[in-house]
């Protein structure tokens, strides 16, 4: 039997393995991590502590691997000079963006940041927690830090914790978009292939105008659920699920009128309009849903 020809296509391109099992197993690590740490905050000082120097340890494992790992784990076949991230910048926004096996050079700048924040938030936790707690390898501080130090360190490690998710999200939301754009022969068992010129602007618009780019709360908080991870569905996200966690699965897919959780509108009365209010549901079968 012959096979699908869109369908050999999409499975030898995606068959290319571009990061190392080690950098795949890095990446959760530290997702895990810093999750942990940042719901654990001073609710769970021991749990924190724990989790941020798994973080310090994870950050500075990858540190040494951007230099001694397989070549797309190295530093310098990802990290570009500011001239050619400016011009992949303009070129995306043009809707001509190159592409890249592994980070383009805007993605390596991110992981770059990305790793510096991390370094950053870990040892400033590590300070606080030696001149605060005299615990650590930092505990010397305790004798050593004035008040004023020690509010310096918890104001720096609050903000820069704060400011982490943020910069996860958009490091990973837009991401979701290019990969659906890239494969649109089979495009949830359909072809939707697009002219080349057509398929750059699109997804130069949809990256544009991504979740972590909006100024919409909610937007912002699919963006910020997406961790580590690029959905092609809204469905696959922590923040539909958790909007969904009390809706039976069997009103759903057990019931001829909606059969799938990405049918907004069979519930939703609102949704051609964008309108997805709770208090406006009614789940066909069941009634109006009141939560």
């Amino acid at each position: 039997m012959i096979g699908h020809p869109a369908r050999a296509r999409h499975r030898s391109r995606h068959d290319i393995r571009v990061w190392d099992p080690w950098v795949r197993l890095f990446h959760w690590m530290l997702v895990v991590a810093v999750l942990v740490a940042w719901m654990a905050g001073e609710a769970g000082l021991a749990v924190h502590v724990v989790a941020g120097y798994t973080v310090f340890g994870l950050v500075t494992w990858r540190t040494g691997w951007g230099f001694a790992g397989p070549a797309t784990a190295r530093f310098r076949n990802f990290v570009r000079p500011p001239g050619e991230i400016r011009a992949f910048l303009l070129a995306t926004l043009r809707g001509r963006p190159p592409h890249h096996a592994g980070h383009n050079p805007a993605g390596g700048a991110m992981v770059v940041l990305l790793l510096a924040l991390l370094l950053l938030t870990t040892l400033t936790g590590m300070a606080l927690y030696g001149a605060q707690d005299a615990g650590g390898p930092l505990a010397f501080l305790d004798g050593l830090a004035s008040f004023r130090m020690v509010d310096v360190l918890e104001a720096a490690h609050e903000f820069l914790g704060n400011f982490l998710p943020w910069l996860i999200a958009m490091h990973v939301a837009g991401a979701s978009w290019q990969r659906i754009l890239s494969g649109l022969e089979v495009h949830f068992g359909d072809n939707a292939e697009l002219e080349p010129a057509v398929q750059r602007k699109l997804t130069a618009y949809l990256v544009a105008h991504s979740a972590e780019r909006s100024h919409l709360r909610r937007a912002r908080a699919v963006a910020r659920s997406t961790g580590d991870s690029t959905p092609l569905r809204i469905t696959e996200t922590r923040w539909f699920r958790h909007e969904h966690d009390e809706i039976s699965a069997r009103w759903v897919k057990g019931n001829d009128e909606v059969r799938r959780f990405s049918q907004c509108d069979a519930c939703h009365r609102d949704a051609a309009r964008g309108l997805f209010d709770e208090d406006n549901v009614t789940i066909p079968g069941h009634g109006r849903w009141d939560d």
